[in-house]
């Protein structure tokens, strides 16, 4: 199968750059190592409230439904992300990892391996493409060998975990970052009285106003400067202030970060895409939350921030030029930033398929990371989407504030013009954040997931410019305020006319 892009990785950043292909005419395709797409999101804790606010995780103007406009849950992410997919008819094909990219005059075949389990030989794939856009570049850092019990009676998880399935049991989570943070909080959340345990210094998560009580509360044990950790015959042991100390453990959650993937910077090396110097800078590099956990604080913000674009390498060229026909996105062009990282990562998509695509990319003079960086700063706060990027979209009301048990909101039977009354949940939580928007109150009424926007304008009488964008702003808001969220396009309009 040939293919005008090919696209390494399964995250929103491959979903970007998927539906920015599909805008310019180009056939593309997604390939991703794991089983199922957005591997990083359903690694996240279930019901997570992510830091970025929902408009830096749209694609294309297509709203993010969510309970409240600025808050978005990783549940809400995986549903958007999978009517996204729907919506544009994108292509992605899981459990492929590329092993390698050769060029052979104007194409790059493309070798893949795929293998559905650890105990079947692996198969190999061989794709063409015009162009290669490789966005995975990292790889949740596993667990090293000393902290696995060869005696099985611990078990040993790395990353994301559902806290509930360990209750009952004795728990150690070891790290320093969000994750470990957001997984000891889970656990203790069920009452369980853990072992939290790093290398470096938790002072900063000991004083958090939502970490402490928990700790006091459930009588759990910080471990800081832990060195020599091991796990043997479900016992967790640790060098402490050179004292050694010993716990019974029958789960040990490893939350270490994430790595530079050894294939990838091999791949991107032997390319000549990314210079052996970047590529070892990258992985000693801290990234700008890790650079604020080491500083124990927010106090000198913009210095943090300025020192870790600085020492972050800068591959503009690996962006907009790329090397054999292979571009470079996502995190590996930028230390993320203030709750930005997801954003950014997207955005460079979008530049990388614009300047494969014969167009000019001026991004102003200086280094990339900054440019990046500078560029998340100035965008203006979030706004509704034009009419003609929603119209094709079906609106479906949930008014609920689960958004698993709809409230029974009286439909419309042929017209728009009924009186009959929302019910007091609806108007109070909906409307009331609307104001009394009559044009929301019959969006609401007449959303039921079978019409489009666009029919349901002709039906509402909105012939005007100026009306449809007063429906397409409130249908905004509704999605942003738990009123609506919305269903692709029953005839994949969204597809046929990017």
């Amino acid at each position: 199968m040939d293919y005008d892009v090919l696209v390494v990785g399964g995250g929103p950043t491959a979903i970007a750059a998927l539906v920015e292909a599909r805008k310019l005419g180009l056939r593309a395709v997604a390939v991703e190592a794991q089983e199922s797409t957005f591997a990083t999101l359903r690694a996240f804790a279930p019901g997570l409230l992510v830091a970025s606010p929902p408009h830096h995780w749209e694609i294309d103007g297509l709203p993010l439904d969510c309970r409240h406009g600025s808050e978005v849950t990783r549940e809400e992410l995986l549903s958007y992300y999978a009517r996204v997919i729907t919506s544009y008819a994108l292509e992605l094909r899981t459990g492929l990892r590329c092993t390698g990219v050769a060029r052979d005059r104007e194409w790059l075949n493309v070798h893949l391996s795929s293998s559905s389990s650890t105990s079947s030989p692996a198969q190999y794939v061989e794709l063409r493409a015009r162009a290669v856009v490789w966005s995975a570049w990292f790889r949740t850092r596993s667990a090293p060998p000393q902290l696995i019990d060869s005696s099985g009676r611990t078990l040993t998880v790395s990353g994301g975990c559902d806290a509930t399935a360990y209750a009952g049991r004795r728990c150690t989570v070891v790290g320093a970052g969000l994750s470990a943070a957001e997984r000891a909080c889970a656990l203790m959340r069920l009452g369980l009285r853990i072992h939290w345990v790093s290398r470096t210094a938790l002072d900063a998560w000991q004083r958090h106003p939502q970490v402490e009580p928990l700790l006091r509360s459930t009588n759990s044990e910080v471990v800081s400067g832990a060195s020599s950790v091991s796990v043997m015959e479900g016992r967790f042991e640790a060098q402490v202030e050179g004292r050694g100390r010993a716990w019974p453990c029958e789960v040990v959650i490893a939350c270490l970060g994430q790595e530079l993937d050894p294939e990838a910077a091999r791949i991107a090396s032997s390319l000549g895409l990314i210079e052996t110097e970047s590529l070892l800078c990258l992985e000693q590099v801290r990234t700008f939350e890790a650079e604020l956990r080491r500083r124990g604080s927010m106090q000198g913000l913009r210095g943090t921030v300025e020192s870790t674009l600085e020492a972050w390498p800068d591959l503009r060229r690996a962006l907009l030029e790329g090397a054999q026909g292979v571009r470079a996105v996502g995190g590996i062009l930028h230390p993320g930033g203030p709750h930005a990282g997801v954003l950014i990562s997207m955005e460079t998509a979008r530049l990388a398929l614009r300047a494969l695509a014969g167009e000019h990319v001026d991004l102003g003079p200086g280094r990339l990371p900054s440019v990046l960086h500078a560029w998340a700063e100035t965008l203006p706060p979030a706004a509704p989407p034009p009419f003609s990027q929603v119209a094709s979209l079906r609106p479906l009301r949930v008014c609920s504030y689960a958004r698993t048990t709809p409230v029974h909101v009286p439909e419309l039977s042929s017209g728009v013009r009924s009186e009959a009354p929302l019910l007091p949940v609806a108007r109070s939580h909906v409307l009331g954040k609307l104001g009394e928007s009559r044009l929301a109150e019959v969006l609401m009424r007449a959303a039921n997931g079978e019409r489009s926007l666009a029919q349901l304008a002709v039906a509402m009488g909105a012939s005007t410019a100026e009306e449809r964008e007063n429906l397409a702003r409130s249908f905004f808001w509704l999605c942003r305020c738990n009123g609506l969220t919305w269903l692709p396009a029953s005839d994949g309009a969204n597809a046929e006319s990017a």
